[in-house]
């Protein structure tokens, strides 16, 4: 049975829930108006994790998939064909949260992961 769990997001620190664990997978809750939940599998989180290993990335959580920076979570995310709804913003508090990366320090331009 998969757990559920509350995290806020990173940019508008708003309250989400998602249910179950990287190494599982995931299915995140997000918005107010009540929208399909997004999966990212156990194989998405290792595929992210691999390839940012050890990588100071932004987060791009940018709506238009175009404006997101070519580097960042956000772009990794549509790129990958996990979704192209601008979910960087829930995925990283969950990764966050397991100790797979941290936020970097404020940076007056975006913010930062460290993975």
């Amino acid at each position: 049975m998969l757990m559920s769990y509350i995290l806020n997001t990173l940019v508008k620190n708003k309250p989400f829930k998602y249910d179950g664990s990287v190494p599982e997978g995931t299915t995140i809750h997000y918005g107010t108006s009540s929208p399909e939940p997004i999966t990212v599998t156990s194989t998405d989180y290792k595929n992210m994790l691999s390839y940012f290993h050890h990588k100071l990335v932004p987060l791009g959580a940018i709506k238009q998939i175009k404006d997101r920076p070519f580097n960042s979570l956000g772009r990794w995310i549509a790129n990958n064909n996990i979704t192209k709804t601008s979910i960087a913003s829930y995925v990283a508090p969950i990764l966050i949260e397991g100790g797979y990366c941290k936020r970097a320090p404020n940076n007056k331009r975006s913010v930062m992961i460290q993975f």
